[in-house]
């Protein structure tokens, strides 16, 4: 639902709005909130979450909602002249009595049009010029692009296994079907209307500028079919078959085209004012110019279809050859390449120089080369769905809201570039320079980043869930409130990397150097990743986890608490044979006992360990016979550690050390028990430590009540102190 902080920046007006959108850094949510009547002229909304708005007769005039979620908003009676539309998402969207013009006489009803369209201002304004697109472009230029297009659909049905010189599958026309078509509009309708059950078959047939206006070809089969530049004005290809058919400059206005299949077909200027196409499949269609006033794309299925937006004649330019292009931005070193919203689904691309291009919204799902070079290109809300960019050049480029799934960009260069809002799961991005990328909330699920170099990268709130970092450079890298559940982090670097607040449930962490982690604080151990508990390590993180929410880690916690006994002494030969038959004693009473082999003086580190046994443990048993590093061991467990009682035993006769009686001013420690030999040790155990370390805990509980009894007192005396002082300031 809609951000309430948003939604109260909303409340103080469109200048206030605008001037807080260019402070943030998140985008604007207001999905399913209740905007209707209000006065929103000239709004920023970029990229804003409206799915399910409620946007009833708003004034949008000059509104910004380029790149906006409106699935499902309604927008009955609302005012959109001059809104910058482009690339918004406006599936099951109600436009009925919605104006797109300022004035509605210039292009008639608008009622029925889908504004789910890529590049909507483009078609508004070559509807209202009422021109054909492109009139200057040279004919050589538009067959050199048309030819391009159709080697890329054949290399597409090689690599899907499909006979190149066969590109239709094996089917054929019917010759008998084509002959009567060619007979006449009227002979072929009464034909059609004698003979309902036949489905004629026209795949793959020329009928380049055929007068076929008021035909009857729905349900027919004309795939792959050339039409361009005929007379289809008024003709019926309700539920037709016209996947990778030639349409470019063909007469469609005014068709009934309900449910017909336009896949991947070119539409290249056609004329489609009036047309009918709801349901129509016009997935990676190529719309470019196509004219399409007061169509009807009610429920069509529109993905990857392009709207192309930029300049007509650097597309052209691009189309016809890839040295022609080089030399072309050579001899214009200033022109940026306008090739917004551009169709190159599938393109491979070889020599051509597209640095600092713009790309916004162009479709490069399934593109093909090695080395591209697009540095510093614009590749905002671009689709590259499935891209093959192998050590591509990318340093710099802008590829804001676009989609990667599953992007090929291993050992790509990606320096410096920009990701913010990007899509890039399942992408693989082994080997890639990513030093400074900005990559903020990205989405990279189950990304390969392996070996990367995302040094210096701003990951703060990015998607990292199943991201394979084995390897990766993150040095001085942001990584703050990202989501790391069940990545795998095995030898990666993270020198002054920062990763506060980040959720790591799942983690695979191994070979890391943590010590110069700039901040690990407040690090989410628990699935939802925002919720429970926090630990400020992330080696710690796995052990919280598994002794907080597994049963038998806590039972073997509880158990160490309750049945530990940590020994000390000296074990060699002689000493060694005593205190193991000390510790097979010792479990006869339901204890377990832990032992260490200090034969020779212990370093700092393993006394260290020691005393964290030792609080975990219910008592100690110090044997100070012919001692040596027992002293070392009980400074770090006598003075630190209050609630662990210390039983020391000594051999009859042995002086012990000297410094022994610091310790006895100790509370924890209990008296001596001296043995006289191992025999005497084993058969007084109950008597020797048991019933000590018992009446010591007994004591220790007693003394604990009467403290916090005491505290209780103390707490009631300062309440009647108080009580008092306020009656005597009231007097």
């Amino acid at each position: 639902m809609a951000n309430p902080a948003h939604l109260a920046v909303l409340d103080q007006g469109v200048e206030a709005w605008n001037a807080a959108r260019r402070q943030a850094a998140d985008l604007p949510d207001l999905e399913g909130a209740d905007l209707s009547g209000r006065s929103l002229a000239g709004i920023e909304l970029f990229a804003a979450d409206l799915r399910g708005a409620n946007l009833q007769g708003c004034d949008l005039e000059g509104a910004y909602l380029r790149e906006a979620w409106l699935d499902g908003a309604d927008l009955r009676g609302a005012r959109l002249a001059q809104a910058r539309l482009g690339g918004a998402q406006m599936t099951r969207c109600r436009f009925d009595g919605a104006a797109f013009v300022r004035h509605e006489e210039e292009m008639g009803d608008a009622t029925q049009l889908a504004a789910v369209l890529r590049g909507a201002d483009s078609w508004r304004r070559f509807a209202r010029d009422n021109a054909p697109f492109l009139p200057d472009l040279p004919l050589d230029a538009q067959l050199a692009k048309l030819q391009r297009t159709l080697q890329a659909l054949a290399r597409d049905k090689v690599d899907a296994g499909v006979n190149a010189d066969d590109p239709f599958d094996s089917r054929r026309f019917d010759d008998t079907h084509l002959a009567r078509l060619l007979a006449g509009v009227d002979d072929w309708n009464a034909w059609r209307s004698e003979n309902p059950g036949i489905a004629p078959r026209l795949d793959g047939v020329d009928l380049t500028g055929a007068a076929l206006a008021g035909a009857n070809l729905s349900g027919a089969s004309l795939r792959g079919a050339r039409l361009t530049g005929a007379n289809l004005r008024a003709a019926d290809l309700g539920g037709a078959d016209l996947c990778e058919a030639w349409l470019c400059w063909a007469d469609l206005s005014d068709v009934s085209a309900v449910c017909v299949d336009l896949v991947r077909a070119d539409l290249t200027g056609a004329d489609l004012r009036r047309a009918r196409l709801n349901g129509a499949s016009l997935a990676e269609a190529n719309l470019t110019g196509a004219q399409l006033y007061g169509a009807d794309l009610d429920d069509a299925h529109l993905e990857e279809a392009d709207f192309f937006e930029g300049n007509a004649l650097h597309l052209a330019y691009f189309y016809e050859d890839g040295d022609e292009w080089n030399d072309w931005r050579i001899r214009c070193p200033a022109l940026t390449p306008d090739l917004r919203g551009a169709n190159l689904i599938g393109y491979r691309l070889l020599r051509e120089d597209l640095t600092g291009a713009n790309l916004a919204r162009a479709h490069l799902s399934r593109i093909d080369s090695y080395e591209a070079r697009l540095a510093g290109a614009d590749l905002t809300a671009a689709t590259l769905v499935d891209a093959r960019l192998m050590a591509a050049r990318l340093d710099g480029a802008n590829f804001a809201l676009a989609t990667l799934t599953r992007a090929d960009l291993r050992w790509a260069s990606v320096a410096g570039a920009s990701f913010i809002g990007a899509n890039l799961e399942h992408t693989d991005l082994c080997g890639a320079k990513l030093a400074g990328a900005r990559l903020s909330r990205v989405m990279l699920r189950e990304a390969d980043l392996s070996r990367a170099d995302l040094s210096g990268a701003d990951l703060t709130q990015a998607c990292l869930s199943g991201a394979n970092l084995r390897g990766a450079n993150l040095t001085d890298a942001d990584l703050s409130d990202a989501m790391l559940t069940y990545a795998q982090m095995v030898e990666t670097i993270v020198d002054g990397a920062r990763l506060a607040g980040a959720s790591v449930y799942g983690v695979a962490a191994w070979g890391l150097d943590l010590s110069k982690v700039r901040d690990q604080t407040s690090l989410h151990i628990t699935p939802d990743g925002r919720a429970g508990l926090t630990v400020d390590n992330l080696e710690l993180a796995q052990f919280v986890y598994l002794m907080v929410h597994n049963e038998k880690i806590r039972g073997i916690i509880d158990t160490i608490g309750r049945k530990a006994v940590l020994i000390l002494g000296r074990f060699y030969a002689e000493r060694k044979a005593l205190l193991d038959a000390l510790k097979v004693r010792l479990r006869e009473f339901d204890l377990v006992p832990i032992v260490f082999d200090w034969d020779k003086p212990t370093s700092r580190d393993l006394t260290e360990t020691v005393a964290l046994l030792a609080g975990m443990s219910r008592f100690v048993v110090a044997d100070v016979t012919d001692a040596r590093s027992i002293p070392q061991e009980l400074s770090e467990i006598v003075p630190r550690l209050p609630s662990v009682p210390v039983q020391p035993i000594l051999l009859r006769g042995d002086p012990g050390y000297a410094m022994f009686e610091h310790w006895t001013s100790y509370r924890t420690m209990l008296p001596v028990y001296q043995y006289r030999d191992q025999a005497d040790l084993l058969d007084n155990v109950q008597q020797a430590i048991l019933a000590p370390v018992a009446a010591w805990e007994a004591g220790a509980t007693k003394q604990a009540g009467l403290e916090d009894e005491l505290k209780a007192k103390d707490a009631e005396i300062e309440r009647l102190r108080a009580m008092l002082q306020m009656q005597g300031g009231g007097g």
